[in-house]
């Protein structure tokens, strides 16, 4: 099974899923004529894999968050 790291592209947030849920979700998105609303960043061949890189890459945000906006919480 494959899975997928996605990114909402309103807010930015992660997720993960499968390929075969992602590929029956924009079916039916394209089927209502709605825009897609996430990208995929990478695909993976286990679950525990793409929990590790969707851990980092939010772990990598907060670090170039803080670096940008010292100020900020």
């Amino acid at each position: 099974m494959t899975y997928l790291v996605c990114k909402h592209k309103d807010d930015g947030t992660l997720f993960i899923t499968t390929r075969k849920s992602r590929e029956t979700m924009i079916s039916v998105l394209l089927d209502l004529g709605q825009v897609i609303p996430s990208n995929v960043l990478k695909s993976f061949g286990s679950y525990s894999e793409a929990e590790k890189y969707k851990k980092e890459f939010e772990d990598s945000n907060k670090i170039i968050n803080k670096t940008l906006n010292p100020n900020k919480q």
